[in-house]
C-alpha cells in the first residue's frame, strides 16, 4: 500500500486508457487515468484480490517460455532463461531503463473490476460523503447478483444480507398477494427487520426464512458497518427502494 502511495505520488498524468485488456480475464489498470476517482485502498483491494486467485501453473508458464524461445532468431535468450528457471522463476518488473523512458504505472487486475468500475465509484463516492449507506443490487434471474455482492464484499469487507431470506410463507400467499407485483417477497418483514435498523449504528439481528422447513432462523449478528449490500430480485421494490443509497440492476 505504501508503495502504491508513493508511486501514484510521482505519477506522470499521460492520456492513456484507464483499462487496458492483456487477455485470460486480466487488465492493466493504468493509475494515471484514475483521476482521483478511487482510493488507493480500494485500488489495492482490486490487485490483492486478483493476485490472490490462482491461475496458470510452472507447466504452462514453461510452455510459454519455449514458444518465446523459438521466436528469438539467435539463442541469446537461452542462458537467461535457464538462469530464471533455476531461480524459481520470481516476480519480474521493468527494467530501470524502460521505467526511464515510458514511465508504466499500472495493476494488473482482473476485468470484473473494469466491468463494475461504475459501481465501485459510486461507492467510494458515497462513502466519501456519508456513511453509514446501502446498496441494493437488483436484477434478472442468473445476472450476476450475488457475484457482484460476494466482489464487494471482499474488497470493502462489508455485510451482505440476502432477498432470499425473505420469501413469502405459505400463509401470505394469498391470491391478492401473488398478484401484486413484487408481492412475492416479505418487503414489510424486511423493513421492520433491517431498513429500518441499518442507519441506526447498532448491532442486529433478522429472522432468515427457510422455505423447506417452513421455519425461521435467526440471522448472524450484523455489527454496524460504513456499507450494507442487499442482494437478491425485489430488492428494489418501490417500497424499499427509498432505504437504498445506490441501486444497481
Amino acid at each position: 500500500m505504501a508503495r502504491l502511495k508513493e508511486e501514484t505520488r510521482l505519477l506522470r498524468h499521460d492520456d492513456v486508457p484507464l483499462f487496458e485488456t492483456i487477455g485470460n480475464g486480466l487488465v492493466r489498470l493504468h493509475l494515471g487515468a484514475l483521476g482521483g476517482r478511487l482510493p488507493m485502498q480500494t485500488v489495492n483491494r482490486f490487485f490483492v484480490l486478483t493476485a490472490a486467485k490462482g491461475r496458470g501453473s510452472v507447466g504452462g508458464f514453461e510452455q510459454k517460455l519455449e514458444v518465446l524461445k523459438e521466436l528469438c532468431q539467435d539463442r541469446a535468450l537461452d542462458s537467461f532463461l535457464e538462469e530464471y528457471r533455476q531461480a524459481g522463476y520470481p516476480p519480474m518488473s521493468h527494467s530501470p531503463r524502460y521505467r526511464e523512458q515510458y514511465a508504466p504505472s499500472y495493476r494488473v487486475v482482473s476485468s470484473d473490476f473494469a466491468l463494475y468500475y461504475p459501481v465501485f465509484t459510486g461507492v467510494d463516492e458515497l462513502l466519501r460523503n456519508q456513511k453509514p449507506i446501502t446498496v441494493a443490487i437488483d436484477g434478472r434471474s442468473g445476472s450476476g447478483k450475488s457475484y457482484l455482492a460476494k466482489l464487494l464484499h471482499d474488497v470493502y469487507g462489508c455485510p451482505v444480507i440476502s432477498m432470499d431470506h425473505f420469501f413469502l410463507q405459505p400463509k401470505q400467499r394469498t391470491k391478492k398477494r401473488l398478484g401484486e407485483p413484487g408481492g412475492n417477497i416479505d418487503y414489510e418483514r424486511f423493513q421492520r427487520e433491517v431498513l429500518t435498523k441499518l442507519k441506526g449504528g447498532d448491532s442486529f439481528s433478522y429472522r432468515i426464512y427457510d422455505c423447506q422447513e417452513d421455519n425461521f432462523l435467526a440471522s448472524p449478528v450484523m455489527s454496524p458497518h460504513p456499507l450494507t449490500i442487499v442482494e437478491g430480485s425485489y430488492s428494489h421494490h418501490p417500497a424499499l427502494a427509498a432505504g437504498h443509497d445506490l441501486k444497481v440492476f
